[in-house]
This record gives C-alpha cells, structure tokens and sequence, in this order.
C-alpha cells in the first residue's frame, strides 16, 4: 500500500526521472548500447517516424520534433548523464551520415548547429570494455 501512495504522492520530476532511467535501462538490454535519441523515443518525446524522416533528409532539424520544453529536454539529458554515470557506460561518438548526389552529409540536430550539443547528440554510451574480450557489449539471453 505505501508504494502506491508513494506513487501518486510522486512530482512530475520523479514520473520524468523513471521514464528516462527505464529508457535507457530498454535501450542497454535490447541493443547494448543507449543514445540520447533512444532516450528520447523510449520515454515517448519523440515520435521514431520523425527520426526516420530526419536521417532521411525530409527533416531540418530534429530538435523541432522533440515535445516538451527547453527546460524539459534539458532535464532529460541531465538525468540520462546521471544515470550513465552510476553505471559507469562510456561515451563515443557516432556518426550520422545521409547521403545525397552531391556526396555524404551529417544531419543537424539543432538549428543553431552548436558543436557541443551536436556531439552530444551524436554520442552513443557503452558498458565499459570487459577481461572477457566481449568489447563491452552484454550478452543477449
């Protein structure tokens, strides 16, 4: 009974703190590795036909997709590098690429293309590598 009354005594910051954190814990098990657009799909901000569309050249910008606010999304990355953190994953960075006739091009993320947040973007966490020689990667049951 005290668990679901701590439920429903629960903010709104603590409904986003679980959709990020079973997000991301979705994203590990399934594939191995988390990125902030898996985080963002997973807890529903953004539509993955809207990913599609972005890698796909029909979309600007992705960031014009993502629902909520500034001050939401902001939170989002902020709770997904907390929990990358406790469990110790490490970042590399991946490219997007969409090709075009005049060669390969790297989508934007956001408008204003500022470096840091593109690369952000663009990260990709992994378990760190393991003795066992599995780079890193779990194993799928």
């Amino acid at each position: 009974m005290e668990t679901s009354i701590a439920r429903l005594e629960a903010g709104p910051q603590d409904k986003l703190t679980r959709r990020v954190r079973d997000a991301a814990e979705w994203a590990l098990q399934d594939h191995q590795d988390v990125s902030p657009i898996d985080i963002l799909t997973e807890a529903r901000l953004l539509a993955p036909v809207n990913v599609e569309a972005w890698k796909k050249g029909r979309l600007g910008v992705l960031e014009e997709m993502i629902q909520g606010s500034p001050k939401k999304i902001s939170r989002v990355f902020e709770l997904f590098r907390e929990w990358t953190l406790e469990k110790g994953l490490q970042p590399v960075e991946r490219r997007y690429l969409r090709y075009t006739r005049d060669g390969s091009v790297a989508p934007q993320f956001r408008w204003s293309g500022d470096p840091e947040v593109e690369r952000m973007m663009r990260s990709i966490t992994y378990p760190p590598i393991s003795p066992s020689g599995n780079n890193g990667r779990l194993q799928k049951r």
